[in-house]
């Protein structure tokens, strides 16, 4: 299904299940020390979300994995869906370019880099200027010889 809710399963009969609901706990050891992030989905479709057993707004809960690397607005940071597979194989170059810079988070750097590629550019331009003129002092300087 489309909706959160739709992960939620449990047999009638199991007892060993209190509730109807989903989550999912990521563990991460950084340091020696160690930081769980819990999302929880109710039977409504509805998202809890804890780091470290404390409620966050999902604001909060976001900003925390993207400081460790882990993209939620990525879509395809870790979670495959249905269709995505057909979707990237038929993604031109220039899309699939866009879609590794966005998963990768390098997208985020595009100003700076286009930026330090100008500097690069007119630092090359001023290299090969000065090439030429050091190049046309020497065969003057080889014509008077």
């Amino acid at each position: 299904g489309a909706k959160l809710r739709d992960l939620i399963h449990r047999k009638e009969d199991d007892p060993e299940t209190p509730s109807k609901m989903a989550y999912v706990t990521l563990y991460i050891r950084e340091n020696g020390k160690e930081t769980s992030f819990t999302r929880n989905i109710s039977p409504h479709g509805s998202s809890d979300y804890l780091i470290n057993g404390d409620g966050a707004s999902q604001r909060e809960y976001q900003d925390a994995l993207a400081k460790i690397h882990i993209l939620t607005k990525a879509r395809l940071s870790f979670l495959v869906f249905q269709g995505d597979v057909e979707s990237i194989a038929t993604k031109s170059p220039s899309d699939m370019t866009h879609l590794f810079e966005q998963v990768s988070g390098s997208d985020e750097f595009i100003d700076e880099y286009e930026r330090l590629l100008r500097e690069k550019e007119k630092a090359e331009e001023e290299m090969i200027f000065q090439f030429q003129k050091t190049k046309g002092a020497r065969a003057e300087k080889r014509q008077f010889k």
